[in-house]
């Protein structure tokens, strides 16, 4: 019975260890080149400061690769104007539907490296990523990992 509990008590932090990992791309669509103005490195630090674990894409483990479904995608939306930068933050499932979506931050810099990472920083100021990490429901459970589950309810 303690085997049971025990085994059952590892599937499901590992489940939830899953869950909370995103994957940050190398290069966001509104930007030129991979990692301009640091913000890409910037948008990792600010996730894995709000509790999940972060990845560049090109750095991700192959075991997560194996399941998608398990890994949310970061992307950052340019929304500025002529005088103000504002970007937002959006994670998404492995069907592309959005699961979460920050406030717009917003700069007044004139200088695009620091405008740009003003505005991402204050787009994730407040406890809205830490508020849905705790939140989130991942999609459900792959039949592999059911099939474990029943295979330890029979030899009990």
């Amino acid at each position: 019975m303690k085997r049971i509990i025990l085994f059952t008590t590892i599937a499901l932090l590992q489940v939830v260890a899953v869950a909370q990992t995103v994957v940050v791309p190398n290069k966001f669509a509104f930007l030129k080149s991979d990692n301009e103005y640091q913000l890409n490195i910037l948008t990792k630090f600010l996730i894995e400061k709000q509790g999940f674990k972060a990845y560049m894409e090109n750095e991700v483990p192959a075991e997560l690769l194996n399941t998608p479904c398990n890994l949310l995608k970061a992307d950052v939306k340019n929304e500025s104007n002529m005088m103000t930068s504002k970007l937002r933050l959006v994670l998404t499932d492995c069907a592309n539907k959005e699961v979460f979506s920050s406030e717009v931050g917003k700069s007044r810099e004139k200088e695009y490296k620091k405008s740009y990472q003003e505005a991402l920083r204050n787009a994730l100021a407040g406890n809205a990523l830490a508020t849905f990490r705790k939140q989130y429901q991942q999609p459900q459970r792959s039949e592999e990992h059911t099939s474990e589950l029943q295979s330890l309810r029979e030899i009990s």
